[in-house]
């Protein structure tokens, strides 16, 4: 009776162990709708959330396979996960900006990280269409 539980406890250690954790990219795949812009301006007195126009309909769409599409960044065909704080847009010649991100209550925020920044500081937030949509379905 022993060896038998002891069998299982060892089976159900490799069952969880070779579960697969979860990709960090798949937190991005969707459309994120831009709903604030970050402006710094250098004094820090300032500088603050803004809301973007309703109308304005800037998206970001990150898809499965690495393709990146909407209008927020259209001069950018394509993205990879540096890291679980880097995102790299790559335009079709190859040059590429970095944008450091953060997922948080279902919103997304990307700043420009390099090779071009803002000095003053500045960022966008987005907010997922996706699971917006899915809040609003029974």
């Amino acid at each position: 009776m022993k060896s038998r539980i002891k069998y299982c406890l060892m089976a159900l250690i490799v069952f969880v162990c070779s579960c697969k954790k979860e990709s960090s990219n798949n937190a991005l795949i969707g459309k994120w709708k831009l709903a604030e812009s970050y402006v710094g301006t250098g004094s820090g007195n300032t500088d603050k959330w803004m809301p973007v126009d309703p109308k304005s309909n800037l998206d970001v769409q990150f898809y499965k396979d690495g393709n990146l599409g909407g209008n927020s960044y259209p001069i950018y065909k394509s993205y990879s996960i540096k890291d679980n704080k880097i995102v790299t847009f790559y335009k079709p010649d190859g040059t590429y900006e970095d944008f450091t991100y953060t997922i948080a209550n279902n919103s997304l925020t990307l700043s420009p990280a390099g090779p071009i920044v803002c000095v003053e500081g500045c960022a966008y937030r987005y907010v997922n269409v996706n699971n917006s949509l899915r809040q609003l379905l029974p």
